[in-house]
């Protein structure tokens, strides 16, 4: 009989109890998801002149996901201020 499986299985279930399953919690893993997102990610984790020129551009990436997904399930405003979006050397 093997107990390995069922060790791990015990040692994830906290974990799992443990997710932030908040609608912002939600949104932000969804952006994480995104291609755009992910490619620049990418991009960071390989070279760190990419990361340091990019990494206003992810940020906005982000917050821009994340807020077009809350405003989807109705729990953020429409509308009003554009995010400063900096510029790319």
């Amino acid at each position: 009989m093997q107990l390995r499986p069922l060790f791990l299985l015990l040692a994830l279930l906290p974990v799992a109890c443990a997710m932030d399953n908040s609608p912002a919690a939600v949104c932000r893993r969804q952006a994480e998801k995104d291609p755009k997102i992910q490619s620049l990610e990418f991009g960071s984790f390989r070279n760190q002149s990419f990361a340091e020129t990019y990494a206003g551009e992810l940020a906005y990436l982000h917050r821009q996901d994340v807020l077009r997904c809350l405003q989807a399930r109705g729990l953020a405003p429409q509308g009003g201020v554009e995010p400063v979006r900096t510029p790319i050397p």
